[in-house]
């Protein structure tokens, strides 16, 4: 017959891993586990078990390292009619396109470049089924005895992107984007016996720097200098990890995407779909405790519409999703051998989605600026939900 597990039992059996990394659980003072992102993730979730604190820093980093940012494709697109030589360039399509999604269109004449800076902001709310501001790592359950360890954790992000585009042809453009990533977590843990609740533990990481560099080629098959938005396009991205994947500011690893582009064109609108295939390349640098392989496909999908409000102000919407294959998720795991009536939650396998809207306007500010603004909001996730999100910038065209 087992003992009634006491409250010293439980808990340190609750985070006995904890216990070890965090240091002096019984002291009056919570325990300082402030460190790089990646650290400190990985000792707030080891009062699950250390195999999901290692799984839930890579799912989390992963994710974070590859949060969707807007389109930077041109907005500016013009067509040429050969023919004449003396014919301005006239606008191509009949809005300035999508917000998240690609479209056909390039820029349209040859030597024709673009340029902007957007800035995006990214709170997140959820990890899978669970809310971050409470978030249960273990439970005992006993007759006339319950206890807990929970987490508190917040994290936002805040992306500079400054990117450019240049027409080698008038259906093939170059682009890149170098975006700048701060990020800041903060997470304490706590324990929680028979209604009773401490702070054990608590910390935080701020990190700032340069995150990965995409570069970018689109081909729209076809006449060159043909107006009008519908038809098929092909998009290619390498993205180069150069963020800093310790601090969560890149992934650590570099890799390859191929997206299939469709734009119809009617009257006021252009609605569009596109669908990517991701590539992840090498191994990166591997964890403390390496629970899940690391992904290495990822299919993502987007369809929307941009519709022309006026000569100057076209408002779009986009729905954007992306399946990391056996990305992981969590779920609840009865441990019965680490204590009667424990459950801890651990990794599962299984495909990680996210899947995201937004909405705005990108409006002419003259004849050679746009702005840009909108809003993102989560629509389904089984990784880091995101809550709802905003960003704004500006873009300018040079002949």
């Amino acid at each position: 017959m087992s003992a009634r597990p006491t409250p010293h039992r439980a808990i340190t059996g609750a985070a006995a891993a904890a216990l070890v990394l965090l240091a002096c659980p019984s002291s009056a003072q919570p325990a300082d586990v402030s460190g790089q992102a990646e650290e400190l993730l990985y000792r707030v979730f080891v009062p699950a078990t250390p195999e999901t604190a290692s799984f839930v820093t890579q799912l989390i980093g992963q994710q974070l390292a590859t949060f969707p940012v807007g389109s930077s494709s041109g907005s500016f697109s013009e067509v040429v009619d050969e023919s004449d030589p003396l014919a301005a360039p006239l606008r191509a399509g009949v809005t300035h396109g999508p917000l998240f999604a690609e479209r056909t269109l390039t820029l349209g004449r040859q030597w024709k470049a673009s340029a902007g800076i957007s800035v995006q902001y990214a709170g997140f709310s959820r990890v899978a089924d669970w809310n971050l501001d409470e978030m249960p790592l273990r439970t005992v359950t006993a007759p006339g005895y319950e206890a807990a360890a929970l987490l508190d954790m917040k994290i936002s992000s805040t992306t500079v992107a400054a990117f450019a585009n240049l027409a080698l042809r008038r259906n093939l453009d170059v682009g890149i984007t170098v975006p700048t990533v701060r990020l800041r977590v903060t997470a304490a843990v706590s324990e929680r016996e028979n209604g009773t609740t401490r702070v054990v533990a608590r910390g935080e990481s701020e990190a700032y720097g340069l995150g990965d560099i995409a570069l970018r080629v689109k081909y729209r098959p076809g006449r060159p200098g043909e107006a009008g938005e519908r038809g098929l396009a092909l998009a290619g991205e390498a993205r180069l990890p150069t963020g800093e994947s310790r601090d969560l500011l890149g992934a650590g690893r570099a890799r390859v995407t191929g997206t299939v582009i469709y734009t119809t064109e009617m009257r006021q609108a252009a609605p569009h779909v596109n669908f990517s295939y991701t590539r992840w390349l090498g191994e990166g640098t591997p964890a403390a405790i390496q629970t899940m392989d690391p992904v290495d496909n990822v299919f993502g999908y987007a369809a929307g519409v941009a519709i022309r409000v006026s000569g100057r102000v076209t408002a779009a919407a986009d729905f954007v999703g992306r399946h990391l294959v056996d990305g992981g998720s969590l779920a609840w795991d009865a441990r019965p051998l680490l204590g009667e009536g424990t459950r801890v939650l651990a990794p599962r396998t299984s495909t990680s989605y996210m899947q995201l809207g937004t909405a705005g306007v990108k409006v002419a500010l003259g004849n050679n600026w746009l702005g840009v603004g909108h809003l993102t909001f989560p629509v389904r996730t089984n990784g880091l939900r995101p809550s709802t999100g905003f960003a704004v910038g500006v873009e300018r065209e040079f002949h």
